[in-house]
This record gives C-alpha cells, structure tokens and sequence, in this order.
C-alpha cells in the first residue's frame, strides 16, 4: 500500500508454528556433520580393509581381476604367499581417516596405492577405495535422524 507522499510500506507477518519442534528435531545437526563423518572414516577403514584382506571386491561388490597366470607362475616359483592386495598387509593396513571440520578423507599412504586402485597398461584396476549409494545413504541417514 502507499502512504502519504508517495512512500511505500508493507507488511511481513511470520508465524513461527513449529519452529521449536524443528529446532529440537535438528539440535543434534550442529555436531552431527563431525560425529557422521566420523563414523563413516571408521566405517570406510573396515571396509576398505576387509575387502583387500578377504572379500577381494570393489566397493560395489564386483570381483577383482584374479592374477594374470604370469604372476601366479611368479608367486609360485617364488614361494611368496599372499593373495590378490594383500601379501605382507602392508596396503591393508595404511588404510587411514582423517576429518577436517566438514571433510572426511580416507587414504592410503603407500606409494602403489595407486596402481591397484585405478591400474596400469599391465595390470587391471581392482578398485579397493570408494563409496556407493549404501554408504551416501547411511551418511544421509546419520545426518538427518542423527542415529550413530
């Protein structure tokens, strides 16, 4: 409405109905993200390490790439043991986590990392690192119901 010379004025009416039950509802959000991704840095670990030490799986429960028969002959002849990622546990156990105030990394500090998870000319990709729909999910989850 306009009032006396001219001005403009209107009127803003807020109603707070609900407003302290969404507050209780999301008390939880304001530590939440920290306590969330924590667990998701502790859950990506034992992930990470089961499927190097046991299950021998991408994140998406595809199966690994078995040894070329070159490398099977090698480990043979050789007499080394060990199985596919995991011969002195030296990768499986450099799995680590590491929260930053809103960041998750999970990592590995070996330097042929690398060429396991993504390949070579020589040597398939067997992914070990990573998330899927599941994981994103349960984070969703934890954030939002703030259930850990």
């Amino acid at each position: 409405s306009t009032g006396v010379s001219g001005s403009m004025r209107f009127n803003v009416t807020v109603r707070t109905d609900g407003i302290e039950a969404l507050r209780r509802r999301i008390s939880h959000v304001k530590e939440a993200p920290k306590e969330a991704l924590r667990f998701m840095g502790e859950k990506a670990v034992r992930d990470t390490q089961r499927r190097i030490s046991s299950s021998k799986t991408s994140p998406d429960g595809q199966p690994w790439q078995p040894w070329s028969m070159a490398t099977q002959r090698q480990y043979a002849q050789s007499g080394r043991g060990g199985s596919l990622l995991y011969r002195t546990g030296a990768l499986n156990n450099s799995i680590q986590y590491r929260l930053s105030e809103h960041t998750l990394t999970v990592y590995s500090n070996v330097g042929y990392a690398k060429y396991h998870q993504f390949g070579t000319s020589k040597m398939p990709a067997r992914p070990f690192m990573g998330w899927v729909s599941e994981d994103i999910n349960t984070l969703k989850q934890i954030l939002v119901k703030g259930i850990v």
